[in-house]
């Protein structure tokens, strides 16, 4: 299996597609961590909204076909596990989520502002291999927000 990084929508969701959930959930990830970075940058995050706009439209469109294709196979199937069914549409929860988190970054200031509240103080829905791999987003937000603290006043950073 192979855990090359991938920022392509299209590598993300064919990888997706065909039950490689593990590099499919790794590049959505660092993607989304990737994103994140610009989230507190006013106007700079009202263009790379429209990047995670573009993403969380294709992960709802292929969590969902992802969902409706093994609830027929499953209906057909020897054994039913349901996996892919689970997997599909919590990877369309996960778009439509980023879709939420699209259009809050498109509000430059105010959705600035809340993307920074929302990173450091709420939870936030992971990939399963964020858990396994450590790709977590805690690392990288502190490190935003301590650039974002040293270039609003030097002596906070560090």
């Amino acid at each position: 299996m192979s855990t090359e990084i991938n920022l392509d929508d299209t590598r993300i969701i064919s990888a997706f597609i065909n039950n490689d959930f593990q590099t499919a959930e790794i590049n959505s990830a660092r993607l989304e961590l990737e994103l994140d970075e610009y989230s507190y940058y006013p106007f700079v995050s009202t263009c790379t909204s429209f990047v995670r706009g573009i993403h969380a439209i294709t992960q709802i469109t292929a969590g969902i076909a992802k969902g409706i294709f093994s609830v027929i196979t499953d209906l057909f199937a020897k054994h039913r596990y349901g996996l892919g069914v689970v997997r599909g549409f919590s990877f369309a929860l996960h778009g439509y989520l980023n879709l939420v988190r699209a259009t809050y970054e498109y509000a430059p200031i105010s959705g600035n502002i809340w993307m920074l509240i929302h990173d450091t103080a709420l939870p936030r829905m992971k990939y399963s291999v964020e858990y396994q791999f450590n790709i977590t987003a805690g690392n990288q937000i502190r490190k935003s927000f301590e650039n974002i603290q040293s270039v609003i006043h030097p002596k906070l950073g560090r």
